[in-house]
Parts: structure tokens; C-alpha cells; sequence
């Protein structure tokens, strides 16, 4: 017998551009929008989904910028997993080397900017530190991660310097706090000079 006729569509959607799900997922660290972009990455790639596909494809990546698998070593999109190994010098080098790709600024763009808005809101900051830097932050239990870029409108040499604080042992009730240490981190990167 012959098929029934195609029914029509009960609705249509359409999926917002990357760079929004991107910055969605950056401004307010989305753990599961970051799985999902990290399994079309992989599937981009390697034509495959899942988690040995999302590896080789980052490996290729990582390769591809220069850095070293001993400096960064992800097994998800999200950074959750316990098997994930980061050095912030590999944190760093990501990023620096996103900046030289076409979506760089977009990149930058989706970055929670300290004390105006994502994970980054509710900071408190100095009038030299507002608006100044843009760090996505990573939580787990007693520890803080925190890689991104700061605007230093001072210095003409170093205008413009990305950055990756990695802090553990930072358990509840830890005098700094890792906030704390943050703020003070992004004070000194946006007043004191590099040497």
C-alpha cells in the first residue's frame, strides 16, 4: 500500500546563531549547552558523537594551536568531569589563540564581564577594574577557575592581556576567599605594571 501523505509540521524552530549560544552558555555557564557545543564540535570534525569523538577532535585542535596535551587535556565540554586535566598555561594559550581566529571578538563578546553581568554580576569592583575584565568563571567543589582577558587602558605595550587564574584547595570558610583572591587578582592585572 502506498505511504500516507507527509503531515504538515506542527512547528518549526529555528536555532539562534552560535556565537549566541555561545555567549548564552559562557555569560551564565550552562554546563549543558556546553556538552551540546562540545558534541557538534565533535561531530563537525570527526562526523561522530560522543565522548572518544569529542576527545579526538579536541586533540586534533589542541595539536593544531600548539598545545601541549601535558597543559590541557579535556574529556568533555564542560570541564565537569574529574578526568579533565588544565594547567592555566594551557587555559591561557586557548584562549590567546581563539583571539586569532575569525570569531575571536565574538569570543570575547561572551565572556561574563566583572560586575556588569553573567557569573561575574554581583562582583563588586573598583572604578579601574569595571568593565575591564571578562573572565569565564569554573566552579568546583573547593575550586575556582577563572581564564579570560583584561583591558589595560594605561599601558600601551600591553593593552590587552588574557589571563588564568586556577585556584584549589579553596574550601568553605578559606580566608581569602577565592572571590576574594579574584578581585585582588583583577585589580593588580588592570593597575600594576608588567614587567
Amino acid at each position: 500500500p502506498p505511504l500516507p501523505p507527509m503531515p504538515s509540521p506542527l512547528v518549526e524552530l529555528t536555532s539562534p546563531p552560535l556565537s549566541e549560544l555561545v555567549r548564552v552558555t559562557n555569560k551564565e555557564s550552562l554546563n549543558l549547552y556546553a556538552e551540546r557545543l562540545g558534541m557538534r564540535f565533535a561531530r563537525e570534525r570527526t562526523g561522530n558523537e560522543g565522548y572518544a569523538a569529542l576527545r579526538t577532535a579536541l586533540v586534533a585542535e589542541l595539536a593544531r594551536r600548539g598545545v601541549p596535551t601535558k597543559d590541557l587535556r579535556p574529556v568533555d565540554g564542560s570541564g565537569l568531569s574529574r578526568y579533565n586535566l588544565a594547567s592555566p598555561r594551557g587555559m591561557a594559550r586557548v584562549l590567546l589563540t581563539s583571539l586569532q581566529e575569525p570569531y575571536g571578538a565574538a569570543l570575547v563578546d561572551s565572556l561574563p564581564v566583572l560586575g556588569v553581568d553573567g557569573t561575574l554580576a554581583g562582583r563588586k569592583t573598583k572604578p579601574s577594574t569595571a568593565g575591564r575584565i571578562r573572565a569565564k568563571t569554573g566552579t568546583l567543589t573547593g575550586q575556582k577557575c577563572f581564564v579570560g582577558v583584561a583591558e589595560r587602558p594605561n599601558d600601551t605595550e600591553h593593552p590587552r592581556v588574557v589571563f588564568a587564574l586556577m585556584l584549589g584547595n579553596m574550601d568553605e570558610g578559606t580566608k581569602p576567599n577565592a572571590n576574594e583572591t579574584f578581585d585582588t587578582f583583577s585589580t593588580a592585572l588592570v593597575e600594576l605594571p608588567l614587567r
